[in-house]
């Protein structure tokens, strides 16, 4: 494997930095070094296997993308940067499907369990059973977002029956770097890095950072929870159907349908405005479809309190709210540049938490819609089941539900600290309710 990336990338050597974090690149890195930020997807695959074809497999995609053979390393006075550890193959969890363990268990750990400075971006887990296996890819955040992991499971599977790969992908450019926006490759310190025994900032950096980090630390112990429910392939045809009728989208029809769930439920709910943000993938106004990394924006829509819609109306609304603009700058370039500022002014990570929990929406959904990679690998021996991604933003009463629909199964999952419980489950009667 070491062979193949220094042969194909001869100016590639190992410890060679890659290039900078990009903004959003390193807004990650610097929450995961308080809250875990890991970027969870699982895909259940049918399909005789066994735990060698899946390490090979595993080994074939990392040599062909260069970033699962990076960690990110800073230097004293410098951006963080993704360097190269050619030498460092990725570890296979393999946990036997007869071990008791649930597939629930092995997404919350990964969820809970932040990256060290030296650990790959990328961990792999199978719950293994030789006709049936669920895969769980874990990704580091500053690294790789959903779609990331979506089309790494596209090519694992590839390799798994035996496909060829292709030459190694170079890293790819950063989300900023594609939109052109100007940065630095040196640091603003905020204070002396993660591990220093010294510290030289003045008094009042120290005591706002003593009181920002106490209650921070602590929360950073609290457990993700998951809920899920699934809305078979005839009912997704149908709300398909009836959300165009009402000009409005499926998407829009489930945002709709957590926040009046939501809303009844929930006390705080009813009394404050609910925010439900929506992350847009930006790859295809980027023209960066194949690329590996984070390529957000952002949009959000409100319900206030006083407001009273019906479920459609409300639908219709979110649609509007939701409504990306048409061009790469619009879309991703504004949403950047905040961003861009606080990283440039030299942003504390105890800051920046406290920073994301203020701002964090009631709700954020994040919908891959239908997956665009083939289900049916080998000549149909290997297919892919449904698939889940799962993911953990904002503060702890932040309910961050994730979609994905594989062959018309459309997965909901919720994950938070602080769940509302039957949420989903509330939504889903709603949903049923508008298809009558």
């Amino acid at each position: 494997m070491t062979d193949s990336l220094t042969r194909h990338h001869a100016s590639i050597r190992p410890g060679k930095t890659l290039r900078t974090l990009g903004v959003f690149e390193e807004y990650f890195w610097l929450l995961q070094q308080r809250v875990p930020r890991t970027t969870v997807v699982a895909a259940e695959v049918e399909g005789r296997t066994t735990v060698e074809q899946w390490a090979a497999a595993l080994a074939t995609v990392q040599a062909r993308h260069t970033v699962l053979s990076s960690r990110i390393r800073q230097r004293p006075g410098y951006r963080p940067c993704f360097e190269l550890m050619p030498d460092a193959p990725l570890a296979l969890q393999v946990v036997p499907s007869e071990s008791g363990i649930r597939l629930f268990e092995l997404v919350s750990a990964e969820l809970a369990t932040r990256f060290g400075s030296d650990d790959a971006l990328l961990r792999a887990s199978i719950l293994y059973g030789r006709n049936r296996t669920t895969l769980v890819l874990g990704a580091h955040h500053a690294a790789l977002d959903g779609s990331s992991l979506i089309l790494l499971i596209r090519d694992l599977m590839r390799a798994l029956a035996g496909e060829a790969l292709g030459s190694p992908r170079a890293m790819a450019p950063s989300h900023d770097e594609l939109l052109g926006l100007s940065t630095s490759e040196q640091s603003a310190p905020f204070g002396p890095p993660p591990g220093s025994s010294h510290d030289e900032t003045d008094s009042h950096t120290r005591d706002d950072r003593r009181s920002l980090s106490a209650p921070l630390l602590a929360a950073s112990d609290e457990q993700p929870l998951l809920q899920q429910i699934w809305l078979e392939p005839s009912v997704t045809s149908l709300m398909t159907r009836r959300a165009r009728e009402e000009q409005a989208s499926v998407h829009a029809a489930l945002c709709a349908a957590a926040m009046l769930a939501g809303r009844a439920l929930s006390r705080s709910w009813r009394d404050h405005t609910i925010r439900c943000a929506s992350s847009l993938d930006t790859r295809a106004l980027l023209g960066a479809s194949e690329h590996l990394g984070i390529f957000p924006t952002q949009r959000s829509a409100e319900l206030e309190p006083s407001t009273t819609l019906s479920f459609w109306d409300l639908a219709r609304a979110v649609k509007q709210s939701l409504a990306i603009r048409r061009t790469a700058v619009e879309a991703a370039g504004g949403f950047s540049t905040p961003v861009l500022e606080m990283i440039a002014a030299g942003a504390d990570p105890d800051r920046l938490v406290m920073g994301n929990r203020q701002r964090a929406p009631t709700l954020r959904i994040d919908n891959y819609g239908r997956l665009a990679i083939p289900t049916r690998y080998g000549e149909g021996r290997l297919r892919i089941k449904w698939v889940t991604p799962a993911a953990v933003h904002g503060a702890p009463q932040t309910q961050h539900i994730s979609v994905a629909t594989v062959d018309g199964l459309l997965c909901m999952t919720n994950v938070s600290a602080e769940p509302v419980p039957s949420l989903l489950g509330s939504a889903k009667r709603l949903l049923l309710a508008q298809l009558g």
